[in-house]
């Protein structure tokens, strides 16, 4: 991931090496929120595969906190940050199951918020039941 700043179009790179940022959401002008897995081959079979877990970064002193722990063999994936209730929601997935969490605005207090939903890359929709 990279942040530009305007007129100068100066890069930030925010993604630590070795490592792959799959999505995000802004939180705010300042802080954006990224579903991040270690860096591997692609394999077809679900196992292989890196499983994400969520970093909250200030892009002002490039400061990277983790804040979504997921139980082994679960990744979380698709963050979507609900400005009007402040509240972060994302999908946890171990590739067959697939639930919705909502926590805090800093990844607190998460529970889960919607169980077994047909996974199909994103959980806008369900920002917008709120």
């Amino acid at each position: 991931m990279k942040v530009k700043e305007l007129p100068a179009l100066q890069s930030l790179i925010l993604t630590p090496k070795n490592f792959v940022d799959l999505s995000f959401t802004w939180q705010s002008d300042k802080n954006v929120i990224v579903s991040r897995s270690p860096e591997l081959e692609w394999s077809n079979k679900p196992s292989k595969r890196a499983l994400p877990i969520l970093f909250r970064i200030d892009i002002q002193n490039k400061d990277q906190k983790q804040i979504s722990f997921p139980p082994i063999g679960f990744g979380d994936f698709n963050p979507e940050f609900l400005y009007l209730n402040q509240k972060l929601t994302w999908t946890r997935s171990n590739w067959e199951k697939n639930d919705v969490w909502i926590s805090e605005s800093d990844g607190n207090l998460a529970k889960k918020w919607i169980e077994n939903v047909d996974y199909q890359g994103s959980v806008s929709w369900y920002a917008r039941m709120e």
